[in-house]
């Protein structure tokens, strides 16, 4: 029902240190830094065909040590594009939000800020911030814990019990490896809507570029169960 934090992500992580941007109350932050290929693919952060979905992920990989870690019971995985989309819309459809409260629209766009986005998520009028130079960027990612990720939880959840769908951090997804969706925490409302929110994010380089602005993390999904 939460992204993965930044403390869950160490917990199972056997690879390289990757550097988280938000750090300040970090454990509680979702990660915020990966890549498609740690999550799937390599520990290494190499690009691995053979396991791309729909073929399970590789054992060395962050989702294949959390299967290791279960006794190899639960088959985790990445959500696909469609399950993401219907786990953050639950059924409203567009200029809906997971909560069944309307996107707030002016003149058919989707209007800046959105009072019911906020309720939410963290998102670029209620706290994630719009910086406007690479050094601001980088001093507010260590240093102020009011701006940029929410600590995962702090926003209500939609009416599936599922929290932070929208913002915070863009999700990566099983089925399309350049593409995450969601929006992020400086991103306006029409970039936060889940079927229109997929954004490019690179399957094998670092998630986040100071020209993009992009956070990429993800959740777990649990797709088959208990064996």
């Amino acid at each position: 029902v939460f992204e993965t934090t930044q403390a869950q992500w160490r917990q199972v992580w056997k690879g390289s240190t990757i550097a988280q941007l938000f750090q300040r109350d970090g454990d509680g932050r979702p990660v915020d830094n990966t890549t498609y290929c740690y999550i799937r693919e390599s520990k290494n952060n190499s690009q691995q065909t053979a396991y791309q979905y729909p073929n399970p992920p590789n054992p060395d990989s962050w989702l294949g040590n959390l299967r290791t870690l279960c006794g190899g019971l639960v088959d985790f995985d990445l959500p696909t594009v469609n399950e993401w989309i219907y786990a953050a819309t639950c059924g409203y459809g567009y200029c809906y939000w997971g909560d069944g409260s309307p996107v707030t629209t002016s003149g058919g766009a989707i209007q800046s800020v959105c009072p019911n986005l906020g309720r939410l998520g963290r998102y670029a009028y209620n706290g994630g911030w719009v910086p406007t130079s690479n050094d601001e960027r980088t001093n507010v990612t260590t240093n102020d814990l009011n701006h940029g990720t929410a600590i995962v939880g702090t926003y209500q959840p939609n009416d599936f019990g599922i929290y932070d769908m929208h913002g915070n951090v863009l999700e990566r997804v099983a089925d399309v490896r350049n593409l995450a969706y969601g929006g992020d925490c400086h991103r306006p409302p029409n970039s936060c809507v889940p079927q229109s929110s997929g954004d490019e994010v690179g399957p094998t380089s670092g998630s986040y570029s100071y020209s993009r602005g992009t956070y990429a993390g993800f959740r777990v999904a649990c797709r088959n169960g208990l064996k």
